[in-house]
């Protein structure tokens, strides 16, 4: 039914619920991960700033958010090898989280998202917004919220 589960994460308080459940899910369903991570572009220069200290700036934000991706995206890995479940990991820039986690769940053949959330309700998703909602909104995969 579900053979390869596709698990985005950010790096936050949620991510370890994440990696946990898709893994148990993944031992139960006999299925894959991917594991998936899609970091936001760096900021665009303000006003006065020279072309070549953006693209310092530029440099150094691609250095962070990679080697943030990289590790947060090894760990996965290792506890995912520690459960005998096959793992993928893929990291890309963005400037559309929602959208490029709609669209690489479906590039790389998944058949089910995996997703956790903060559970902010009404109010804190008025002045946050949801990523689980907004990914609902752009994939026709099935989405698992985890809380």
């Amino acid at each position: 039914m579900y053979r390869k589960l596709f698990v985005p994460i950010d790096g936050s308080d949620v991510t370890p619920r994440a990696i946990t459940a898709s893994i148990e899910l993944a031992q139960q369903l006999d299925a894959a991960l991917v594991g998936f991570m899609a970091v936001p572009q760096p900021p665009l220069p303000g006003i006065g700033n020279l072309l070549d200290e953006y693209e310092r700036t530029e440099q150094s934000h691609l250095a962070r958010t990679d080697a943030f991706a990289r590790d947060w995206l090894q760990r996965f890995e290792v506890e995912a090898a520690q459960s005998s479940v096959s793992f993928t990991g893929l990291h890309v820039q963005s400037g559309d989280i929602d959208q490029t986690i709609a669209d690489h769940a479906q590039d790389t053949g998944c058949d089910m998202i995996v997703m956790a959330t903060r559970g902010r309700g009404p109010l804190g998703e008025w002045l946050f917004g949801s990523h689980s909602k907004a990914v609902l909104s752009k994939t026709a995969l099935p989405v698992l919220i985890v809380r």
